[in-house]
């Protein structure tokens, strides 16, 4: 019987190493294909260099406000694309929020991008190789061609414009507009052609209807320049001015992202000015009479483009004689830069450079402050003045010398929810996990900082920052003694630093900055008295005099040691690799094979009671789907593909099979035209059950699942299979770990459908 047992035991070993091989190889595999996309290691056969070689070239950016994002026809990544950079036919060319760029593309064709607009430059047809060809999906352009004709095509409509020609168009919720500012065009739609004039605005509703809109010479902005404000907080107040009388002015923009919106205001008859509160982002405005409309005026709302000081630092100290480096960094979207220097309240430097450092020699003693501000490239001054004082000395007091800190930490305590408590503060995830709902107030610390002392000084500076350049600190003080004491400190990363000085104005220099943080220095365990105890014979027993212990590491826990804890929570970064064949109405059909690296699960497992314990798992997956090839689909756009799933199951505290409620989205394609599908999201419920090999205590976790999802459109059934390798010792709180999983769904609705993912699980959980 024993001989029997060994041998099943050798086989299912054997089957484990095979499972474990096919996995390692397949993760292999994934992460090889990941590196050759992103450009980490290069591959001849499937290097991008060359297939970017054998494309033609299209045209270059000219400059670039915040993120531009470009995307090559045979590859599924999103790259960042800077002033300069050569764009190819195929690319699709992608601006994100509070993002603008202009590009110039063959003959002379310059197209300028507002935020969150997606268009693809595509190649000439027929003969005429000098056509510029544009494919519009969202936002709002315009678009310049001086010697060339250009055509611009959406998903059931195409613009032609002549040589000579500037167009504006613009997509929201409903409708598509048309604006051409000068030259000759045509829109072409199912229901024919039309011309583009000068003296109206067209709009292309769903209905495939063209609505024409006029534009009258009597109501005109003051100022007809974009213009142009700057925003470091929440709202910028843009100042608009016009002529003639106008009932309601129209804020064409964007909200929450890439959705379009619009907002109306109500103007009196002798309003000629407004002003108006905008968050970062492009915008259009236009003035509406009874009559007709104006033409648009632009509005662009700007992050302001950051300026950091390197140096010197805030409140730094030099020697007089000594040669100062100036040193700072600005964005990209910085120009020109405006120095300024006073000394004792007095300018004495004020200077313009592109360069972002100076030198200085500082021959006399002085109080000093030098500020950066700049000019974006048409020359507007930004709202980012940055400034730091410094002393110029004869002969500084000598810099202390930091001691390492010492910390008392104070434990964390939590308040649960009163078991009486009224339902309606308590919701049913409270009830569920009472421990994941639990109010836990924050550690608190003191921590004491200590230097050496500096002949001559009689006083000392002491400054907390939460960065290392000192520019706004969150302690400063100033002290006799070369000792302070820093009590309720949270437990977060810190800079810290000491400067010495005299009554007699007498400074002296910082000493270099040190590092503090809270869990890397000697902890103190605070000292504990014990209350007196009187003896039967009335004696009084002295007290246990206060000791101080510096805290010992715990022993490592043996295998045998290790305890199931009650309660735990878990994250994994789960990047997949994905194959879908999944099938719609009218014959629509998805085919989609890659990577997706946007994926991630998290999981919670309650306190076990004489019930059992729940578990709580949570699954989410990006991916995109571009047509391949491009020429089966050639008006498609690409879709993002997102799948959720959410378990919540149960099982008995001795068992470790389980079950429980899923709650899926499924994909269901829909088609749009001859030539476009979308993608209809589906919620589904169903059942689940698992087992799971129990990795608190064996420090390997092997789960298999299956189950059942039904909606009225679509039913699946899915199956999954997930190994994980853990890396911290057992007695860790956290601990991390690496593995593989594997998903296989079966998908039946108008036809069938399969879907199939190999993930990479990195992760870690929390006990």
């Amino acid at each position: 019987m024993t001989q029997n047992t060994d041998k099943v035991a050798v086989k299912n070993d054997r089957s484990d190493r095979r499972w474990i091989l096919f996995i390692v190889v397949l993760l292999i595999i994934e992460i090889s294909w990941l590196l050759i996309d992103f450009r980490i290691i290069e591959i001849s056969l499937f290097s991008k260099k060359e297939k970017i070689s054998e494309a033609r070239e299209a045209g270059f950016v000219i400059n670039v406000q915040e993120q531009l994002k470009r995307r090559g026809a045979n590859s599924l990544v999103w790259e960042s694309t800077n002033a300069k950079e050569i764009l190819y036919f195929q690319d699709s060319i992608l601006t994100l929020a509070n993002s603008t760029a202009r590009l110039n593309l063959k003959e002379q064709t310059e197209l300028q991008l507002s935020e969150n607009t997606l268009v693809t430059i595509e190649e000439p047809s027929g003969t005429d190789k000098s056509e510029i060809r544009l494919r519009f999906s969202k936002g709002d352009i315009k678009a310049r061609n001086p010697s060339s004709r250009t055509q611009i095509q959406g998903d059931d409509w195409i613009v032609n414009l002549e040589s000579g020609s500037e167009i504006s168009l613009r997509k929201n919720k409903l409708a598509y507009e048309f604006e051409i500012l000068d030259g000759k065009g045509s829109i072409e739609t199912k229901n024919g052609v039309k011309k583009l004039g000068k003296s109206e605005l067209l709009q292309l509703g769903n209905n495939h209807e063209i609505k024409s809109i006029a534009k009258i010479e009597s109501l005109k902005w003051s100022d007809s320049a974009v213009a142009r404000a700057y925003v470091s907080e929440n709202k910028a107040d843009v100042n608009l001015q016009w002529t003639g009388s106008a009932t309601e002015l129209l804020v064409q923009g964007t909200e929450k992202g890439a959705e379009q919106s619009e907002t109306k205001h109500i103007l009196t008859a002798s309003q000629f000015k407004i002003s108006l509160m905008l968050t970062a982002g492009s915008y259009k405005v236009r003035l509406i009479s009874s009559e007709g409309i104006s033409d648009a005026k632009a509005i662009e709302v700007l992050k302001v483009p950051q300026i950091l000081l390197k140096s010197p630092l805030a409140r730094d100290r030099f020697v007089v004689g000594e040669t100062v480096n100036f040193l700072w960094i600005g964005d990209a979207e910085i120009k020109k830069y405006h120095f300024v220097m006073t000394k004792n309240g007095r300018e004495i430097k004020n200077e313009f450079t592109t360069d972002t450092s100076k030198t200085i020699k500082f021959i006399e003693e002085g109080d000093y402050t030098w500020s950066i501000s700049g000019h974006d490239m048409d020359g507007h001054k930004l709202p980012n003045l940055k400034k730091n004082s410094f002393y110029v000395r004869e002969a500084p007091l000598k810099a202390p010398v930091l001691k390492e800190p010492v910390f008392i930490e104070e434990l964390e305590t939590e308040e649960k929810i009163s078991p009486g408590a009224s339902l309606k503060r308590r919701s049913i995830w409270s009830l569920l996990f009472p421990m994941a709902f639990a109010v836990t107030k924050p550690s608190r610390y003191e921590v004491t900082f200590e230097w050496t002392s500096v002949p001559g000084a009689n006083a000392y500076t002491l400054e907390v920052s939460e960065t290392s350049d000192f520019s706004s600190p969150l302690l400063v003080r100033t002290l006799k003694e070369n000792k302070f004491t820093w009590k309720n400190a949270e437990n977060r990363k810190y800079f810290w630093r000491v400067a010495s000085g005299n009554s007699n104005g007498h400074l002296g220099f910082f000493s270099t900055p040190m590092l503090l943080q809270l869990t890397s220095l000697r902890k103190i365990i605070r000292p504990t008295i014990l209350p007196t105890v009187p003896d039967p014979a009335t004696k009084i027993i002295p007290t246990i005099p206060p000791t101080v212990v510096v805290a010992e590491p715990k022993p490592i826990l043996t295998q045998d040691e290790i305890k199931i804890r009650d309660s735990a929570w878990g994250f994994a970064w789960t990047p997949a690799y994905k194959v879908s064949s999944v099938s719609g109405d009218q014959n629509s059909k998805i085919v989609l094979k890659g990577g997706a690296p946007l994926a991630f699960q998290i999981n919670y497992k309650s306190k076990p009671t004489e019930n059992g314990f729940y578990i709580f798992t949570a699954k989410y997956l990006n991916q995109t789907w571009r047509p391949d090839p491009p020429e089966k689909f050639p008006q498609q756009p690409s879709i993002s593909l997102a799948e959720t799933a959410i378990f919540l199951e149960k099982a008995k505290a001795t068992e470790l099979f389980r079950y429980g409620l899923a709650f899926r989205s499924g994909l269901l394609p829909q088609r749009m035209s001859n030539q476009v599908i979308s993608v209809k999201q589906v919620s589904m419920v169903g059942l689940r059950a698992s087992w799971q090999k129990d990795s608190l205590v064996n420090q390997d976790g092997r789960l298999y699942a299956t189950g059942f999802n039904y909606s009225k459109e679509i039913q699946q059934i899915n199956f999954d299979f997930e190994q994980k390798y853990y890396l911290s010792e057992p007695r860790k709180t956290i601990q991390y770990y690496i593995g593989g999983a594997l998903n296989l769904t079966l998908q039946k609705d108008f036809q069938q459908g399969a879907q199939g993912s190999l993930h990479f699980l990195l992760g870690l959980s929390s006990f």
